[in-house]
């Protein structure tokens, strides 16, 4: 356990409660049989720290969940204030657009700026993929593999090369 200038149990973290209990037991024992202590007081002390560091955690991911959750929601009203940017750049475009072609004019300048429309650039447009010649065609395949069938087929015992089941990982529930 790290030393600590008080001795006090609320001086240490969670990992160091957990990391030495079995440490700070066996001195609780020590010290009752010495008559130091009272070894029921001491085991209550320790029990009562190690829920208040448990409670702080979980308040601490509380707290982490609520900014993750309002970071969503930021990024959200972010995602959908661009989409409106967006939408009145291009809207505004197009209404250059349409005034220039309207006063037939290519060059609209400004004290500092101008605008110029440019020549559309050519696009190709596929009218049918089948008619296009295979040299022009390149074939990407995806596979996809169903988990969840492959989990139940490794459940009943069944052996499947190139897969195996594993523990996943731990996880916390927090109630």
């Amino acid at each position: 356990m790290k030393d600590n200038d008080t001795g006090k149990l609320s001086d240490f973290s969670l990992y160091d409660l957990s990391v030495d209990t079995t440490n700070l037991l066996e001195q609780v024992e020590e010290l009752a049989e010495l008559g130091i202590a009272d070894k029921g007081e001491l085991i209550e002390s320790i029990t009562n720290e190690l829920q208040t560091k448990t409670d702080s955690c979980v308040s601490y991911l509380d707290m982490l969940a609520d900014k993750i959750e309002l970071a969503d929601k930021k990024m959200k009203y972010f995602k959908e204030i661009k989409t409106s940017l967006e939408a009145r750049e291009s809207n505004l475009m197009e209404y250059i657009k349409t005034c220039m072609k309207m006063s037939d004019k290519s060059v609209l300048k400004g004290n500092l700026r101008s605008i110029k429309l440019r020549k559309p650039s050519q696009i190709i447009n596929i009218i049918n993929e089948n008619d296009i010649p295979s040299k022009f065609k390149t074939i990407t395949q995806k596979v996809n593999i169903d988990k969840k069938a492959l989990k139940d087929v490794l459940k009943q015992g069944e052996l499947i090369e190139g897969a195996e089941l594993s523990e996943g990982k731990q996880s916390l529930i927090i109630k």
